[in-house]
């Protein structure tokens, strides 16, 4: 932390993790991101939940395609849902 950088890119950094050092992972993200900005490779669904976005790539009709969640807007419309 003596020299941080802007930008940190992890590529299934998690992939050896269980559930509960992934939930600790991604709150230690969520916490160094106010300082950086990150970008995470994951399918752990523990991370991806933390995240403030999140990009999937699916094959539809032979061609990929990019889509794109934020995150923490879909977390507001399922906490007023319950509400």
């Amino acid at each position: 932390m003596c020299k941080p950088s802007q930008i940190y890119v992890f590529d299934e950094v998690d992939s050896a993790l269980d559930k509960e050092n992934s939930k600790k992972l991604s709150f230690l993200i969520k916490e160094m991101s106010k300082n950086s900005q990150f970008i995470v490779v994951s399918h752990n669904d523990s991370l991806i939940v933390n995240a403030d976005a999140a990009i999937g790539v699916v094959k539809s009709n032979e061609e990929s395609k990019a889509v794109g969640v934020e995150i923490a807007s879909m977390v507001k419309k399922g906490s007023t849902r319950k509400a």
